[in-house]
């Protein structure tokens, strides 16, 4: 089955295999073969996807407030707690984009290695921003901290994890337009 849409969809990515070549585009291209399954794939993998980025969704509306927390000195305490909720709960949604497959989405690798970055820094991003947030409770908010190198961490990895957003939903963005998914904003994830 993989040969066969390998064959068809993603022939780059055979040229290693033993098995293509000209018997392996014969089978590819009987009628019934290949695209059919091959869209089937597409919209299964898409629809976890889209499952899952609703999950990441969800992490992400607690950020904002958190920053806010600590930056107007509200509750830096409840801001760490926030973070490092959001932190695990990106760990978890990463933990299932590296299982799922997106080789029959187009540009499916490249989507799924920009998804990864971004939740991987996110993940980052959160847990310094939950260190800075301690700091800032422990040290008061007029102190060094509110400025410290967790923020600045946080900051650096919050950028990086933007930059790899905005990719993932350039690539995203028109297939779900296509295929019915939601379009995706890079602050949804």
């Amino acid at each position: 089955m993989l040969l066969l849409l390998c064959g068809v969809t993603r022939i780059s990515s055979c040229v290693d295999d033993p098995h293509s070549g000209p018997a392996a585009d014969e089978r590819s291209t009987r009628p019934g073969d290949g695209p059919r399954q091959s869209s089937t794939a597409a919209r299964d993998q898409a629809a976890v996807l889209a499952e899952i980025l609703a999950r990441s969704k969800q992490d992400r509306r607690t950020i904002a407030p958190a920053v806010e927390k600590v930056t107007r000195c509200l509750d830096p305490t409840g801001a760490a707690a926030d973070f490092r909720q959001a932190g695990a709960g990106r760990r978890e949604v990463l933990s299932r984009v590296t299982a799922i497959e997106t080789d029959q989405l187009p540009r499916g690798a490249e989507l799924h290695a920009n998804l990864v970055s971004a939740l991987r820094h996110s993940a980052a991003a959160d847990d310094a921003y939950a260190r800075w947030a301690s700091a800032v409770a422990r040290h008061g908010c007029g102190s060094s901290a509110m400025r410290g190198t967790d923020r600045r961490t946080g900051d650096r990895e919050s950028r990086a994890a933007t930059a790899a957003k905005q990719r993932f939903v350039a690539l995203w963005n028109p297939f779900a337009r296509q295929s019915g998914h939601p379009v995706l904003s890079y602050r949804d994830i």
